[in-house]
C-alpha cells in the first residue's frame, strides 16, 4: 500500500476520499498546510485542497518542495491556476465532486508518475514551464535534443514521443503492443539516460523534436 498525506479543512470531502482510498492505501490527514511530513521520502502522494491557495495561505511555490508528489483538488478551480500549480510542481488536478472511481484513478496515475489533467491543458503547462527559469536538467537545450537521438533506443524514442503527445501509459502500451510494465521500464530508463526527473519534463524535452 502507498502512503498518502491529505491536506484539507473540509470534513465532508475528507470522508469521501477516505471511502475511496481506505482499502488501497495508508492515509494521514491534517488541516495544517504547514504540517510537512518529516519522512517525506516515504510519502507516495500528497493530496492538497486548492482552498489553501485560494485563501492565500500559501503560494504555488510551496509545491516545489514535494518533488512532483502532489495531486491538487478543487471545485471548478480556474484552468490558469491549474496550469500555474502544475508548473510549480503539482502532478495533477481533480475535482471535489469526481466519482470515487475517478478519484482513485487520479491518485493511482500520479503515484505511478503520470500526469492527471485535462488533455487540452498539457500543452499550456509545457508552454508555461518553457517560459520560466528552470534547473539546468529541465531546460530545453540543443544538448538534450541531441541526447534524445543519441542515447535512446528506437523503442524508447517511440515512448518518449508519445509522452510528448500527451498519451497515457495504457494508450502507449496498446499502440506499441507492449505491457504497461514495459512502458514504465522504458520511462525509468529514459529518465535516467536524459537525467530528467519526471514525465512532464520529458514532454518538455521532446516537444521540439521532429515527430517523424
Amino acid at each position: 500500500m502507498s502512503n498518502i498525506f491529505i491536506y484539507t479543512k473540509n470534513p465532508r470531502l475528507l470522508k469521501k476520499w477516505k471511502n475511496a482510498l481506505l482499502n488501497c492505501h495508508h492515509m494521514q490527514f491534517t488541516t495544517d498546510i504547514f504540517d510537512i511530513p518529516g519522512n517525506i521520502e516515504n510519502i507516495s502522494l500528497l493530496i492538497i485542497d486548492s482552498a489553501f491557495f485560494i485563501d492565500n495561505i500559501v503560494s504555488f511555490e510551496y509545491l516545489q518542495q514535494f518533488s512532483n508528489k502532489v495531486l491538487l483538488i478543487g471545485e471548478n478551480y480556474p484552468e490558469q491556476d491549474q496550469i500555474q500549480a502544475m508548473a510549480a510542481g503539482a502532478s495533477g488536478y481533480c475535482e471535489y465532486e469526481a466519482s470515487e472511481i475517478s478519484f482513485l484513478k487520479a491518485v493511482e496515475s500520479v503515484i505511478n508518475g503520470e500526469i492527471w489533467l485535462q488533455r487540452h491543458l498539457v500543452p499550456k503547462v509545457i508552454g508555461s514551464l518553457v517560459q520560466i527559469p528552470e534547473p539546468e536538467s529541465a531546460k530545453i537545450t540543443t544538448a538534450i535534443q541531441e541526447k534524445l537521438i543519441k542515447d535512446l533506443s528506437n523503442r524508447e524514442l517511440d515512448v518518449a514521443k508519445m509522452i510528448g503527445a500527451g498519451k497515457t501509459n495504457k494508450v502507449i502500451a496498446s499502440s506499441l503492443e507492449i505491457s504497461e510494465r514495459t512502458v514504465k521500464a522504458h520511462l525509468t530508463s529514459i529518465y535516467r539516460k536524459l537525467d530528467i526527473p519526471d514525465r512532464l519534463h520529458l514532454a518538455i524535452s521532446i516537444s521540439g523534436l521532429d515527430a517523424d
